[in-house]
């Protein structure tokens, strides 16, 4: 179940727990404490994705193919990428990724032609999907990604905090304020370490029993063992 905490009160109990010389008015700048809070958030949120795992905090967008067009936008919120699949509103295909050893033979391919949308492969290349051979059909591209943290900015704005992990956020805040003034640390630090155990040791309990990974028996990427590709027919999966 979400326990979420607005913007606002991250920033008045982080001040509270740096001390009351903090908690004055002036005693430090608003747009400090906002960026101070934000950078905690990013960093709670990396290690939330490692325990959890990526797929709690996933994305996903769909990509039209162009005629002709081989380069596509990722999405702006793109970090790193989980799945990629191509398909046609009734078949997909997973989609392999092109090594840049196979740069020459790809484009041959691309000038060639004679090939379908099952033969596509994809590279990311900046931040942009480079898919290869170039498209020729009209099909819908499928990106699950991990996006990035969006900045809180509204007093209302909410963290997540799972299990009250965004007292990580308080204490790293906390810290932050009472080292620039040379205060004493050490039990807050502390206190910190024991939490990040914590998340360390729980976050990944949520389908715990579940497994990790699908597995195919014969070959290994094929439901069918004398396929010699993706699916029954060597292009797609049964679902």
């Amino acid at each position: 179940m979400a326990q979420t905490t607005t913007f606002l009160l991250l920033r008045t109990r982080s001040t509270e727990r740096a001390g009351e010389e903090f908690t004055t008015p002036g005693a430090v700048s608003t747009d400090e404490l906002k960026r101070a809070v934000n950078n905690a958030y990013r960093r709670l949120r990396g290690m939330l994705t490692a325990s959890r795992g990526a797929g709690y905090y996933a994305a996903s967008a769909n990509i039209a193919s162009v005629s002709g067009t081989a380069t596509y936008a990722l999405p702006t919120d793109f970090v790193s990428l989980l799945a990629i699949y191509v398909h046609d509103g009734s078949r997909a295909r997973q989609m392999a990724q092109w090594e840049w050893s196979d740069a020459a033979h790809m484009r041959s391919m691309s000038l060639r032609g004679g090939y379908t949308w099952r033969s596509w492969t994809y590279r990311i290349v900046g931040q942009l999907l480079e898919v290869a051979p170039t498209p020729t059909e009209v099909r819908t591209i499928v990106v699950r990604y991990i996006p990035t943290v969006a900045d809180l900015s509204n007093d209302a704005d909410t963290v997540d905090g799972i299990e009250g992990w965004e007292e990580w956020i308080v204490l790293t805040v906390a810290i932050s304020l009472l080292s620039k003034l040379e205060r004493e640390i050490g039990p807050l630090v502390q206190e910190r370490a024991v939490l990040e155990a914590e998340i360390k040791a729980l976050a990944g309990s949520r389908d715990a029993h579940r497994t990790t990974r699908m597995v195919s028996r014969g070959h290994p990427w094929s439901l069918n063992p004398g396929s010699t590709g993706m699916g029954l027919d060597g292009d797609e999966w049964p679902w």
